[in-house]
């Protein structure tokens, strides 16, 4: 066994079946010292965790371990605790580490914020909380005592919404490298611990667990993980949510999840090329809302108003309406190239459409009457061609342009 790595915190020590709410308290306890720890920062360079960069590498280490149970199973002997759960359950795990390359693309894992000055310097900060919960949860999977850890660690530094969604998707890379360190001790796989997890981690569940209950564990976990309503979780542990929450209109909360997601995601993307945090391009698309309803008399009484007597008055106007842009200078947001001529498009489009379906028919024309002419007509004739051409011209250019602009301009989705 190699030398492990400190950890960002101390484990302690308890009573293996700890109760529920015991173990909860240590989880919000941890996650405060984290917090108080973590530092993150943007020019740290990137780390790929194992599982990620190269996740043939742990398919082989598993199919290894499922062929050995299989075999040992064939010969009639005696399976073992971990061999009978692995050889049960063994989609599970493959469907596990599919979900984990699928949901975490290469863009989705650079966005991520990175810790600095830490044994997991260059790994994302969320991959840490998920590690956290691994090491010391001594039983089953629960939803509950994440969002205990997820919420004190706001208390001191709060997650983008990026890592919040992250959370299932790391909790199913840290439970796969709890479930192939456990088999590499169980079986000759001849591995060395720190090619699986950065930590080579299991510092808690080897404190009360064998490598038998471990294994049992994570799959038990990872078959959790994925009945979870990871949606409700974000919801209720979103920083972000509950400021848009607070909308002067009270519309915001009784839109569908799609539509939340929506304004969710420009906050997102303004906050990409823009020097302020989601909390505050949250805040200022609200502070702007509540100008807006404070100006127009609706203080006090915004549940009795429907949203189309004043869109002003809700946030959304500020994040995928007209007020977007008031949002984006107060969160000093930087245009791209290619972002700035689309607004100057957008903001001529009449302009640029007509534009468009003149310069086509008189193409159109200019190709009728040089085929006349080419053809030995006189000027007239020619003439008399480019007139004719005219109407289908027209009608030719307005589809062309329709086209064009049905596949180049994203469809506008109405909200509910």
């Amino acid at each position: 066994m190699t030398d492990q790595p400190d950890l960002d915190y101390t484990i302690p020590t308890a009573e293996p079946g700890v109760p529920a709410a015991a173990a909860e308290n240590i989880f919000v306890a941890l996650a405060r010292e984290l917090a108080l720890t973590h530092k993150v920062a943007a020019s740290v360079p990137i780390r790929r965790l194992p599982i990620l960069q190269t996740p043939e590498f742990f398919e082989s280490l598993l199919q290894r371990a499922y062929q050995h149970f299989s075999q040992v199973a064939e010969g009639e002997l005696i399976a073992s605790y971990a061999g009978e759960w692995l050889l049960d359950n063994y989609y599970i795990v493959q469907q596990a580490l599919r979900q984990v390359q699928e949901d975490m693309p290469r863009r989705y894992y650079a966005e991520l914020p990175r810790l600095a000055s830490t044994d997991l310097q260059g790994y994302p900060r969320i991959y840490s909380l998920a590690r956290l919960y691994t090491d010391v949860a001594d039983r089953q999977f629960s939803l509950q005592q994440v969002s205990a850890l997820t919420e004190a660690y706001q208390e001191h530094a709060p997650l983008t919404m990026g890592e919040l969604w992250a959370w299932p998707v790391m909790m199913r890379v840290s439970m796969l490298e709890n479930l192939v360190l456990a088999l590499n001790d169980l079986l000759p796989l001849g591995i060395d611990p720190g090619t699986i997890a950065p930590t080579a981690a299991m510092v808690g569940q080897t404190r009360d667990s064998s490598a038998e209950n471990i294994v049992a564990h994570c799959i038990t976990s990872l078959r959790q993980l994925g009945t979870q309503d990871w949606a409700v979780f974000f919801e209720a542990t979103s920083r972000v949510e509950t400021i848009l929450r607070r909308d002067p209109s009270a519309t915001y909360a009784q839109m569908d999840f799609d539509t939340r997601n929506r304004y969710r995601q420009v906050i997102e993307t303004i906050v990409r090329r823009a020097p302020a945090s989601e909390e505050q391009v949250a805040q200022a698309a609200l502070a702007l809302a509540q100008e807006a309803a404070e100006r127009n008399g609706y203080v006090g009484r915004h549940v009795d108003v429907p949203f189309l007597e004043d869109p002003t008055a809700h946030v959304g106007y500020y994040l995928i309406g007209p007020g977007r842009r008031q949002t984006e200078t107060a969160a000093r947001y930087q245009f791209s190239w290619g972002e700035s001529l689309a607004r100057r498009i957008a903001d001529r489009r009449l302009f640029f459409y007509l534009g468009d379906v003149l310069l086509l028919t008189l193409a159109i024309i200019l190709l009728a009457a040089r085929y006349a002419a080419l053809s030995g007509g006189s000027l007239i004739q020619v003439v008399v061609a480019g007139l004719l051409a005219l109407l289908p011209a027209s009608a030719v250019a307005v589809n062309l342009v329709n086209w064009a602009v049905s596949r180049l301009v994203a469809p506008h989705v109405l909200p509910k």
